[in-house]
């Protein structure tokens, strides 16, 4: 028996209970759980952890700096893309919405390709979600994000 030696373990997704995983320059693991976790590359926003403008200095997908948050939140040209995510974190599938607390959410499909990623989620639930741009009423929905 030979061992593969492209293999690699990732530590942090031991006993997570991943069921499903895609890897196409940035990465995604769904667990039995419905919760989906991604890392990589910033890749505008396909990791679907945030706007790095707007989550906390050092939180996964965001600046390590103040300044470097600064410089992205004035849209100087002089901002970097923040850095890479080395450890699986998990999607909220809440940005942009107007909740009442945490909004939890089961995702049971996900996928990627270079530059995108699909997730379709739905609301686990009966709590108030706002879309800003919709006015439709989400209780109970299911989400394509």
């Amino acid at each position: 028996m030979s061992l593969d030696r492209s293999s690699v373990i990732v530590p942090w997704l031991q006993k997570r209970s991943v069921i499903s995983y895609s890897s196409l320059g940035h990465h995604s693991a769904l667990t039995s759980s419905g919760k989906l976790l991604k890392w990589g590359g910033y890749s505008g926003g396909v990791l679907g952890l945030g706007d790095p403008g707007e989550l906390p200095v050092g939180s996964p997908g965001g600046y390590m700096t103040k300044e470097d948050q600064a410089k992205r939140k004035a849209r100087s040209l002089e901002s970097k893309l923040p850095p890479n995510v080395k450890v699986p974190s998990e999607v909220r599938f809440d940005h942009g919405l107007v909740v009442k607390g945490r909004v939890e959410r089961y995702c049971f499909a996900a996928g990627a390709s270079s530059g995108h990623s699909i997730a379709l989620v739905f609301d686990l639930a009966d709590d108030e979600v706002v879309a800003p741009h919709n006015s439709n009423d989400n209780k109970g929905s299911c989400h394509l994000m």
